[in-house]
């Protein structure tokens, strides 16, 4: 399953990250329930983009902020626009899920989360080549 959420720039990037951790937290306690797989599956930066900013792995909690925030790992801000403060949103998050019953057969053949990771990878590379899309000049940034 596919979950989009718009990350709204009246949320402080702060509170966006807290509301991520917590999320995490929450499927960690259904995980050592026994419901899902035992495995957590910390969030990855994933796509050009990222790899273009020197961004790889897991995804640190500082780093994550940063760019919440309008700046870039080398420092340079990029909340302004043409010498007005941005108002857009922040970002979008997209949450690919397994099914739950992917997810419990999961638990009796580990190949299976290895085959999710690698999917979860394709579909990201398609939405980053097919989907992904910004605006800039008149009416954009």
């Amino acid at each position: 399953m596919l979950r989009i959420h718009h990350l709204k720039s009246s949320r402080s990037p702060a509170s966006i990250v807290d509301y991520f951790e917590h999320k995490k937290r929450e499927a960690e306690a259904a995980r050592s329930a026994g419901y899902y797989q035992a495995k957590a599956a910390p969030s990855q930066w994933l796509g050009a983009g990222a790899a273009t900013l020197g961004l790889r792995g897991e995804v640190r909690r500082e780093d994550l902020i940063e760019l919440l925030e309008g700046r870039l790992p080398t420092g340079e801000d990029l909340t302004k626009r043409g010498g007005k403060a941005a108002s857009a949103r922040r970002g979008t998050d997209l949450t690919l899920s397994a099914s739950k019953s992917y997810s419990i057969m999961a638990q009796a053949d580990p190949r299976l989360i290895a085959l999710w990771d690698e999917s979860v990878k394709v579909a990201a590379r398609v939405i980053e080549a097919e989907c992904a899309t910004f605006r800039h000049g008149h009416g954009g940034a």
